[in-house]
């Protein structure tokens, strides 16, 4: 009887630290949570991935620039927040970003496949993708069957683009490179007879740092893809919070400043 007291007696004492527990785990779990989707209101640092894709968002003589960085910047400069800029391999940015309440990742094509997985402020600059042949190439490039049907198109081995030329039907893809330097670095040593990755103006950034003119390559008039790029937003924010920076980017667009910076990097 005594050992029974003794539980009971040590349950019943328990009982009251066990209620507060079930009072306070919400509460705190609610004051998490609008800290997290507040934390754009505030003075606040918004940790913002990204990856080396130029001339969107890429790292020179130490620091990130960029279109949609500079855009970034901007809106942070609107809502009184700044910006730590991450920039890692584009598999793990946007793996590292989905673990990271409050963040958002730069830029991002919005597909219906992503769509569901972020909240979305854009679009911040359109984007497309084309096929590039070396200048001396006499190939003849009018249509996919035609990319389809050279030897070799050297491409990233992951991303969008790569799996839009798998989807596509490609087979003839030399697909090693990490990032687009690479990509048009084989097609200009003649070890591929097409390039794809960057778009006119992220291939025009390349060629300019390897000390080459625009005229090395050749845009073909065939195109893997046509698309808008946004800044992809963790879900854990608040739809109100993300429809503010929608609002801001707005009237960067209406009061001129958005192109500006569009000007900046297409000249």
């Amino acid at each position: 009887m005594e050992r029974a007291f003794k539980w009971e007696a040590n349950g019943l004492s328990a009982l009251p630290r066990r209620i507060e527990q079930i009072i306070w785990a919400p509460i705190f779990w609610g004051a998490l949570i609008f800290w997290v989707s507040t934390a754009w209101a505030e003075d606040q640092t918004v940790t913002v991935f990204t990856e080396q894709w130029a001339p969107y968002n890429y790292e020179e003589d130490g620091a990130v620039k960029g279109i949609s960085v500079e855009i970034v910047q901007k809106l942070m400069d609107e809502v009184g927040a700044t910006a730590k800029f991450v920039i890692l391999p584009s598999m793990r940015s946007t793996a590292t970003m989905a673990k990271t309440p409050g963040s958002m990742f730069i830029s991002l094509f919005r597909t219906e496949e992503r769509e569901n997985k972020y909240h979305w402020v854009g679009p911040i600059v359109s984007s497309s993708v084309y096929f590039y042949k070396r200048v001396d190439s006499a190939l003849e490039i009018d249509t996919l069957e035609d990319a389809k049907g050279v030897n070799r198109v050297a491409s990233r081995y992951a991303g969008l683009v790569h799996t839009l030329l798998q989807q596509n039907g490609f087979t003839n893809l030399e697909d090693t490179a990490k990032n687009g330097r690479e990509v048009y670095r084989k097609l200009l040593a003649g070890r591929s007879d097409l390039g794809i990755s960057d778009s006119p103006m992220g291939v025009k950034y390349i060629l300019q740092q390897l000390g080459l003119p625009m005229t090395a390559l050749t845009q073909t008039s065939v195109k893997i893809l046509d698309m808008e790029l946004y800044i992809a937003v963790h879900k854990s924010v608040s739809p109100q919070e993300v429809k503010k920076w929608q609002a801001v980017l707005d009237r960067m667009k209406a009061s001129g400043r958005y192109d500006q910076i569009i000007k900046k990097y297409s000249e």
